[in-house]
């Protein structure tokens, strides 16, 4: 992990397409712009997890209709 300080009005450019700026600081928050392109997914920390959450359950909820109907009887 790097970890970089910057002042307001300062930016950090990750490889050559994300550029990360520091908007304000204001007590214990800061306010960042980011710049990316639009095939640049960028999300906050708290959407990614429930992201990842949302398609574990959707998985294991499409699991167990798999394997509930792969439970049926065959009659010959």
């Amino acid at each position: 992990m790097l970890v970089l300080s910057r002042k307001v009005g300062e930016e950090i450019v990750i490889g050559s397409e994300v550029i990360v700026g520091v908007a304000r600081v204001f007590r214990n928050r800061v306010s960042l712009t980011i710049q990316a392109p639009t095939n640049v997914r960028v999300d906050r920390e708290e959407i990614r997890l429930a992201k990842k959450q949302e398609l574990r359950a959707a998985s294991s909820c499409k699991s167990a209709e798999m394997q509930a109907g792969s439970g049926e009887t065959r009659q010959s």
